[in-house]
């Protein structure tokens, strides 16, 4: 085990403290004070400054360090305390403005650079609407490489998370920024190095600091890393111990109405998903949007007027739909896009002064306006005192305002908001969701019990997605729908239409225009590898594909508490976006048990070897294949029978075969 000296390299010098190396990555020094070195720069009027040594009088404390630097009118304070347990180094840095009169600050981040070599490679990820979390190297040269966002959308174009390749020693460190604004990242060439990153606040800023106020940058998850997932469960095991403020260690597996008949809310046939969802044992029926609003059919320019349909969807009887849901045994729960009206909607046109406008056709509440915020708060009150809700889906899918502080101040009220929440209604459950994942990061995760992995449910596409999102999320966290509708009357081979088993059919991206098919456990296992939710028609379903996702929930139920608190191991290299021809695995584990999910796609062969990690090389383990619950084909075996025995160390060398005859299926198995 590691500890803070062991992975920062100090040394003293007079009156300053130098940073000559970081998880064994040598870092470049400058004499000049501007300079684009380290290990903080601010920009602040018409000052640059860089904190490029620490001050002799730093506190060095064990697992802490904290340093303050004194300039004309502001301190700059970094407090920086390593995680032996997981090897994450949290770096913390804050601004204070101790004059008299107010600065704008247009930079701040912390930085660190690096001498010149044999080169450097930055990896990072893309991400748009129904894509996201798409990875790729990018070999630096010169110039600049840059990611960042903006809007207030945190994940619309780019993850906020890099890995850092030194190309002649191999070794690579990894940096999660969490964000508290608009932020950005970047790789630089400059004079004194060759390369420099920077990792903070977006450099679209100007802030206006007053006197005595503070301004703290955004949080940075540094550790070193090897191997294709980029040694990802460090950064999971540090959230879950670290990070986390969730009250929900057993998320409840839900039904959502969206991809049923998206905003159509018709009651009679919603009542058959429920009997639906009842009997395969979900917990919360969640009614998506197309609930709210004066029009009598969908209409996005309702979004602001939370008051229920009279004329269409439940004709006012909402209420009465949930207590219909209370009594057939689970929870009630509602789509909700709170932060942002339409132009149109009655409080947009009674209170004009509470909104700024996007200037794409949305407002957004101002929440640095006392009686907004008070209104906006009282509104989901009144949602959840009205329908009795235990969850909401909290949805945002418009890019906000541009602001000049890059909308620093309106996620701590935001965020202040959700934990009021929290605190008022300690059982509702809130989900993010933004436009699928445009909003998912470390920063915002700690404000909601769990987020939805993108508004693309197509499981080749998920799994994908789930591949990167694993390499910066924890896996416990991550919500997948199974998305399915039952297709009956297409023949297989040599049978009779009426004598073929039922089709799984699934969406390509997120609607059902167009659409394919694959083994329903494909879907039900990506589920259960996070939080498992449902939505489409599931009233419809065959004896045996009923039976699959009855067995899919009561196998997550058993194990879901260890999922939620589990680390992710990627046991096969992050495939590209659109692969849908090989074998993959990832594992689960806590320390004592592991589950592993291998997922079969178009791949030619029917077994693939499972090579797990992190096992106790002197213990003996079992096997067991627990999902699907039902014989195998050709009567290998019953799921549950032990596969194998063997110690930690033969098994991590030689493996156990998974054995799948079916194209686009998946399954679990259990060791411990």
């Amino acid at each position: 085990m590691k500890h803070l000296n062991d992975i920062l390299n100090i040394s003293r010098k007079d009156d300053f403290v130098r940073l000559d190396r970081i998880f064994g990555l040598i870092l470049a020094h400058s004499s000049n004070a501007r300079a684009e070195g380290g290990l903080i720069r601010l920009w602040a009027d018409d000052r640059i400054m860089n904190t490029d040594y620490l001050p002799g009088e730093c506190d060095i404390n064990g697992e802490s360090l904290s340093a303050v630097w004194h300039a004309e009118g502001l301190d700059i304070k970094a407090d920086v305390v390593y995680d032996p347990d997981s090897g994450v180094l949290a770096w913390k840095a804050a601004v204070v403005n101790t004059g008299e009169k107010a600065v704008i600050v247009r930079r701040a981040a912390s930085r660190f650079a690096f001498p010149e070599g044999e080169g450097w490679s930055l990896y990072t990820q893309a991400a748009g609407w129904s894509r996201e979390n798409r990875g790729g190297w990018s070999r630096f040269e010169a110039g600049e490489l840059s990611i960042g966002s903006e809007f207030g959308r945190t994940t619309r174009f780019s993850a906020p998370f890099a890995v850092l390749r030194d190309d002649s020693s191999g070794k690579m460190a990894a940096a999660h920024v969490r964000p508290n604004s608009d932020w950005r990242i970047a790789l630089s060439a400059h004079a004194d190095a060759e390369a420099v990153l920077t990792l903070g606040m977006t450099d679209q800023l100007a802030y206006p600091l007053e006197p005595g106020a503070e301004l703290e940058l955004p949080e940075v998850l540094l550790f070193e890393v090897e191997g294709e997932d980029f040694s990802a469960d460090k950064l999971h095991r540090y959230y879950v111990r670290k990070i986390d403020r969730s009250p929900f260690a057993e998320p409840s597996v839900a039904y959502n109405t969206w991809f049923y008949e998206f905003p159509i809310l018709n009651p009679g046939r919603l009542r058959e998903q429920l009997a639906a969802a009842q009997e395969i044992g979900c917990e919360v029926f969640v009614i998506d949007a197309g609930w709210y609003g004066l029009s009598t059919g969908e209409s996005w320019d309702d979004q602001g007027d939370w008051r229920e349909k009279t004329e269409y969807a439940f004709h006012g009887q909402m209420r009465e739909f949930a207590d219909e849901v209370r009594a057939a045994g689970l929870k009630f729960g509602l789509w909700c896009e709170a932060e942002a009206a339409m132009p149109k909607t009655p409080v947009c046109q009674e209170h004009p002064a509470w909104f700024v406008p996007n200037g794409k056709g949305y407002c957004h509440y101002d929440l640095s306006n006392p009686e907004a915020y008070a209104y906006l708060f009282g509104l989901i009150c009144a949602l959840h005192d009205r329908y009795g809700l235990t969850w909401m889906k909290f949805d945002f899918n418009a890019e906000q305002y541009a602001g000049a502080d890059g909308h620093y101040a309106y996620l701590r009220r935001w965020y202040g908001l959700l934990e009021e929440l929290r605190q008022k209604y300690p059982d509702f459950y809130l989900e993010g969701c933004a436009s699928g994942a445009m909003r998912t990061e470390l920063g915002s995760l700690p404000h909601y019990d769990g987020f939805f992995l993108s508004d693309n449910v197509n499981p080749y596409d998920v799994l994908r997605m789930s591949e990167g999102a694993l390499l910066r999320m924890p896996p416990g966290y991550l919500e997948r729908w199974c998305t399915v509708r039952s297709l009956s009357g297409v023949p297989d081979y040599g049978k009779a239409a009426q004598s073929s088993a039922a089709r799984t059919l699934v969406p390509e991206g997120g609607l059902w225009e167009r659409c394919g098919t694959c083994d329903i456990s494909f879907p039900l296992t990506l589920g259960a590898m996070g939080i498992l939710a449902f939505t489409g028609d599931i009233a419809h379903f065959d004896p045996a594909q009923k039976q699959a996702a009855i067995d899919a929930v009561k196998f997550y139920k058993q194990y879901r508490r260890m999922i939620r608190h589990a680390w992710a191991l990627l046991l096969t290299k992050p495939a590209a976006f659109n692969c849908r021809d090989r074998w993959s695995a990832i594992q689960l584990t806590d320390g004592q048990t592991s589950l592993v999910f291998a997922y079969r796609t178009a791949s030619r062969a029917s077994r693939f070897l499972v090579r797990p990690r992190q096992l106790d090389p002197e213990r003996i383990y079992t096997v067991k294949k627990v999902l699907p619950a039902g014989e195998l084909p050709a009567g290998k075996t019953t799921a549950g029978e032990t596969l194998l025995t063997a110690s930690g160390v033969a098994l991590m060398a030689d493996g156990f075969g998974a054995v799948q005859p079916v194209l686009d299926s998946a399954a679990v198995y259990l060791i411990e």
